[in-house]
């Protein structure tokens, strides 16, 4: 499902292996209450930008959103 995961400090991009799985990263996770950005120049990419002064119960709660998120994603992966 996951290609490849860049970035620095907590700046990191999610490359996705489909567009599809991207997109639908971006609207479960945000339902899930994780708002993420995608990347302008690449259609497979996902952005986590959080903010510079979160805290770390926040950004433990935003691993686990991501995590309880990523199974949903399943049908948007070719077999």
């Amino acid at each position: 499902m996951i290609d490849e995961i860049r970035g620095t400090g907590l700046i990191w991009g999610i490359e996705f292996v489909t567009a599809g799985a991207a997109g639908a990263a971006l609207i479960e996770l945000a339902r899930n209450g994780l708002l993420v950005s995608p990347c302008l120049s690449s259609i497979t990419t996902i952005r986590l930008l959080p903010p510079m002064v979160a805290s770390a119960a926040q950004v433990t709660e935003a691993l686990e959103i991501l995590a309880a998120t990523l199974p949903e994603l399943e049908a948007y992966v070719p077999a």
